[in-house]
């Protein structure tokens, strides 16, 4: 019983990255949205109709186009340091090599 949560411990704590990468992108893409929002010069109810049309669509996807080559290297910036760090300790814990 004491392998199986260890192994089990062992899996979670590998597949918790991939979902804090998700987040962390997440939460990059929204900074981006949250700047589009800012220079538009309207007040919250303005904003709030003009959401939901179709030329603010066009006009996020077309920022967001844009900015996706700024967007992916903030992303490597602020994780890959963030995942070398958590495989060199990875790599001491278990013993492994890679060639």
């Amino acid at each position: 019983m004491k392998n199986s949560l260890k192994y089990l411990k062992k899996i979670l704590k590998v597949l918790i990255w991939p979902i804090i990468f998700i987040i962390g992108s997440f939460f990059i893409n929204y900074i981006f949205v949250a700047i589009f929002n800012s220079k538009i010069n309207l007040n919250n109810s303005e904003l709030l109709e003009y959401v939901k049309t179709i030329e603010y669509k066009d006009r996020l996807n077309s920022y967001i186009n844009a900015n996706s080559v700024i967007i992916a290297i903030i992303t490597a910036i602020i994780f890959i340091p963030l995942f070398l760090k958590i495989f060199k300790k990875y790599k001491q814990e278990n013993n492994f090599n890679i060639h």
